[in-house]
């Protein structure tokens, strides 16, 4: 009973042992291998900046020198970077994210995001028509924009091999853009818009907006509330230095009784 049980305790030991072993081994080859790529990264790349990181298992389907990724970038595991034709790049700004499983495929156009944005997971954007995106801009899961699209009006015709029309997307500084939305080409999104989640937008969009539903449509705009605040305070601020003479506004009074 006691070797048994001396036989089982020295098994489990060398499993923890051999356990260990594999694990640092595995992390070892991982940040080999991590080292190795984003060197070739920085001398074949159009630009890769200081303190910039693509992960090993990041899927790169484009000619290094299409893209071009500032400063303190990070690329995560299983995103995708795809630039599909000698005319596309990919443009990603200082200290910006890109999550697992997002994809960025620049198409027949250019993608450029600017610096301090996040591109969250399961996120698809395309570049046909060029995608040009702001500072500071928030990007969540599973959005969809795509600055072209296709053709449909001849019935003769598969819809795949009818022209394509490439207006673009602008999205400027400071905009969120909630789980779930779709940007459809020839939108501009205006500065310090948020567009909620699920909404798809079919027309451009001024600053400060606050856009919902399906096509999406202006339901407020940001800093309305501290505009009325203000304008609240002044006219407090003016009754409180006009003070009102009860005496005039009884003879004020007097002269509307009929």
């Amino acid at each position: 009973m006691y070797l048994n049980r001396l036989l089982v305790m020295s098994i489990n030991m060398v499993n923890l042992i051999f356990s260990k072993i594999i694990r640092r081994i595995s992390s070892y080859y991982q940040k080999c291998e991590f080292q190795r790529l984003n060197k070739i990264y920085r001398q074949k790349m159009g630009f890769f900046g200081e303190g910039s990181n693509i992960d090993s298992k990041a899927f790169i389907k484009s000619p290094l020198n299409k893209l071009f990724l500032g400063n303190n970038v990070f690329i995560e595991d299983y995103s995708t970077l795809e630039c599909t034709t000698d005319t596309s790049a990919i443009h990603i700004g200082d200290r910006s994210i890109i999550r697992s499983f997002a994809r960025l495929t620049s198409a027949q156009g250019k993608i450029k995001i600017g610096s301090d944005c996040s591109v969250n997971a399961y996120t698809t954007l395309f570049g046909n028509g060029d995608l040009t995106i702001g500072n500071w801009v928030r990007i969540a899961t599973h959005v969809v924009i795509n600055p072209g699209n296709h053709l449909y009006d001849d019935i003769d015709t598969p819809i795949d091999l009818q022209p394509l029309t490439n207006k673009g997307v602008v999205i400027e500084d400071d905009v969120w853009v909630g789980a779930g939305v779709i940007i459809l080409e020839g939108c501009t999104i205006g500065k310090g818009s948020v567009i909620g989640a699920g909404t798809v937008v079919t027309k451009s969009v001024e600053p400060y907006s606050v856009v919902v539903g399906v096509p999406g449509k202006v339901i407020k705009k940001r800093g309305e509330a501290k505009k009325n605040t203000e304008q609240s305070k002044t006219i407090s601020k003016y009754i409180k230095s006009n003070p009102v003479n009860h005496e005039d506004l009884k003879h004020t009074k007097s002269n509307y009784i009929v």
